[in-house]
């Protein structure tokens, strides 16, 4: 019989690191399937669920929510991690949702994040300004 996990930064990290490796996956593939990108969406959203209910280690939680958010904003902005990128055609939706994935990290940059954290922010932001036809805002944040 499996013994349930209460809500924490354990099984948080267990579908972040699902997330992870199936993010992974569809990177290493030109044409994904569908599935791939519901499952990480799904993982990312669950893992992000959990960091948020840690009551004990709330910094790291909270470290670990920003780190989420950002994962799952790359996700649904298509952004592998290799230099060949080819964008592949993101929706609207998922291109709001990665949006406000990043504003909520925005909002906890005042009280302070990682350097590491910060730098895939201005990444994903980047990515995000590229996706939206901004790109002076894409640049600013690639060389920030």
């Amino acid at each position: 019989m499996a013994k349930l996990l209460p809500p924490g930064i354990r099984p948080g990290m267990v579908f972040y690191n699902h997330a992870t490796l199936i993010t992974k996956q569809i990177n290493k593939s030109e044409h994904p399937k569908e599935e791939l990108f519901q499952r990480a969406r799904e993982n990312f959203i669950r893992a992000i669920s959990h960091f948020k209910a840690e009551t004990t280690f709330r910094v790291y939680g909270q470290s670990k929510v920003i780190t989420a958010y950002i994962g799952l904003s790359k996700l649904l902005l298509d952004v592998p991690d290799n230099a060949a990128w080819q964008p592949r055609p993101v929706t609207d939706a998922a291109v709001r949702t990665a949006e406000s994935c990043l504003q909520e990290v925005e909002e906890q940059m005042q009280e302070g994040i990682s350097r590491r954290n910060r730098c895939y922010w201005h990444l994903a932001k980047s990515d995000l300004a590229y996706r939206t036809h901004q790109l002076s805002d894409a640049e600013e944040h690639a060389n920030t």
